[in-house]
């Protein structure tokens, strides 16, 4: 599956017998019966861009998982007389995890991720830039109303390749921690904006935090943040360039 190969792909293939074996020679049949393909999932393919290369990954994902996560709850549910230490951090921890057992997605595709990486020879901190790249090039979900954002599930925003900032947000604090990292989310109220923020030396980290910034809503390498913000994708230009480390810039950071 790291390569893209499907059962479909192998069927394909046709099979000989030897007749040294003792078994009788079969001719394989001219034609053959396509494979019938599951309603109730579809092979997806991500593509992205690395250090000035292509790169493409394909998977299959369910369609009833798909409607499962669709469908589950989105609130924050507690007693009034214990509410959370942190409200926000356990509303957001509902989207950090597996709500499934029959979800495996992160770990699968990091696995092939990960094969893609030591392909190119990649080194540890290339590898976590390269698996970052993937989310950053997931497309922008732009028919997300600004202003009443429900966050998508990590397996919602890679079945439907779209997401908004928190969506690709939380998909990264997922591999992210998934490979081993320490991860956090800076959240930005005054632009209603939040980054995924990976563990990094304090002396060389965003606001002295410990964590470096990444942005999630396009590609930027870790550490830079991005002068602009429009229409919910950071972007940038030449004339700019000398504003990619203020961390001013954008208010107040939680």
């Amino acid at each position: 599956r790291g390569l893209g190969i499907s059962n479909k792909d192998l069927s394909s293939i046709a099979v000989g017998y030897d007749p040294s074996s003792g078994q009788t020679t079969i001719t394989p049949p001219t034609t053959t019966t396509p494979p019938v393909t599951s309603t109730t999932s579809k092979t997806i393919k991500f593509t992205w861009r690395y250090n000035n290369k292509d790169y493409d990954y394909s998977d299959v994902f369910s369609s009833d998982l798909y409607s499962y996560y669709k469908n589950l709850s989105k609130v924050l549910t507690f007693s009034s007389d214990n509410p959370p230490t942190n409200l926000r951090e356990s509303y957001y921890n509902l989207f950090l995890s597996s709500q499934s057992s029959k979800d495996n997605s992160i770990d699968r595709i990091l696995t092939g991720l990960r094969a893609l990486a030591q392909k190119e020879g990649f080194s540890e901190d290339q590898t976590v830039e390269f698996i970052l790249a993937f989310i950053q090039y997931i497309p922008y979900d732009y028919s997300k109303p600004q202003n009443a954002i429900v966050p998508n599930y990590p397996y919602e925003t890679l079945y439907t390749t779209l997401g908004v900032c928190s969506d690709k947000t939380f998909l990264a604090v997922m591999f992210l921690r998934r490979l081993g990292y320490g991860a956090a989310i800076f959240d930005f109220p005054d632009i209603k904006h939040s980054v995924v923020a990976v563990a990094c030396p304090v002396d060389q980290s965003t606001y002295g935090s410990g964590y470096c910034y990444v942005e999630t809503t396009n590609y930027f390498p870790i550490g830079v943040i991005p002068p602009t913000i429009n229409a919910g994708v950071a972007v940038s230009s030449d004339d700019q360039l000398n504003l990619i480390f203020d961390t001013t810039r954008w208010g107040k950071v939680e």
